[in-house]
């Protein structure tokens, strides 16, 4: 994910957290973000995340990224994610989705 942010911008400065809460409370330090991205198992439940986060940084876009499951990607964009990317995507479809979603849209992966 790193690869494909730096691809889009050279400068981009990327911040990671170890759980949703932690990243929940960075958002009171931080201030505004251009993008917040959930890498998230699929055993757990995505909608609580994203929707912590999206509480947290309600302006801000939010990406999902998990294995491919329909369900997994009907809740996601159900707690207000604007794109949902599989992990086994390719970097160039990372790339052009990131910028699709800085541009203020919204990335939904093709069925296969």
């Amino acid at each position: 994910m790193r690869r494909a942010l730096h691809a889009l911008d050279r400068d981009a400065q990327c911040l990671s957290s170890p759980d949703v809460e932690t990243a929940r409370q960075r958002a009171t330090r931080i201030g505004e973000l251009d993008l917040v991205v959930l890498d998230r198992d699929p055993a757990g439940a995505i909608a609580p995340d994203v929707e912590v986060l999206r509480d947290a940084y309600p302006s801000t876009p939010l990406v999902v990224v998990s294995s491919r499951d329909p369900r997994l990607v009907a809740a996601a964009f159900a707690a207000g994610a604007v794109a949902f990317l599989p992990r086994s995507s390719p970097h160039a479809t990372l790339v052009g989705a990131l910028g699709l979603v800085l541009a203020g849209g919204i990335y939904v992966p093709p069925e296969d």
